[in-house]
């Protein structure tokens, strides 16, 4: 018998950061240096990779607002993905991660 994990390998996209939860970086100041666009079982979602109190982190957004400001980089930077998926901004992004709430009373991710 052979298990998924034996034929599809799932490799981190930035092996050499620390991997952390959104919600640990509500309120942070973070320099974005990369992001991948990944389609997952609710949507599109990306992965980030950026800086954040000196130290290279990752982590993980579907939110549409993430989402969308992060793909206007992108496309202000016209760049295209290397072989493994991945955009490199040629300068870091410096944003705030923020917690915002819809009107509706739904609380979502933002950059500033």
């Amino acid at each position: 018998m052979v298990g998924i994990g034996d034929i599809v390998k799932s490799e981190p996209v930035f092996p050499d950061s620390e991997s952390v939860k959104s919600e640990s970086l509500v309120g942070k100041e973070l320099s974005i240096k990369a992001m991948s666009e990944r389609e997952g079982d609710k949507g599109q979602f990306l992965i980030v990779l950026a800086t954040v109190e000196g130290k290279e982190i990752s982590f993980s957004c579907g939110g549409v607002a993430v989402v969308g400001k992060l793909r206007q980089v992108k496309d202000h930077f016209k760049l295209e993905a290397d072989d493994s998926g991945v955009f490199t901004f040629p300068e870091t992004v410096e944003v705030t991660f923020v917690e915002r709430k819809s009107q509706g009373g739904r609380n979502y991710y933002d950059l500033e």
